[in-house]
């Protein structure tokens, strides 16, 4: 083998440490519906949302964040009981 302009071989090292790690962060949404009954009882639904995003974390341990995720609650008709008006809460 000949080297021309050079008197020594280079070797190189590759470090196999990958340069970021992709991850996902998840966060649970509760909704909660009271529904006040004549009666005075009060009766409670929950219904939950899940959304969640990228996340990189960069080779110095920075984070880059991506878009959140959408989910939506599945709606909830109020059922009408005879002789009495709903009333939205605020």
């Amino acid at each position: 083998m000949e080297l021309t302009g050079r008197d020594q071989v280079t070797t190189y090292d590759w470090d196999s440490k990958p340069a970021f790690t992709q991850t996902t962060e998840t966060q649970t949404k509760v909704r909660t519906i009271n529904i006040y009954r004549p009666n005075g009882q009060v009766k409670t639904y929950l219904q939950t949302a899940v959304i969640s995003r990228p996340v990189t974390i960069n080779a110095d341990g920075s984070k880059t964040y991506g878009n959140w995720s959408t989910d939506q609650w599945e709606s909830y008709v109020v059922q009408e009981l005879q002789g009495t008006q709903p009333v939205k809460s605020k």
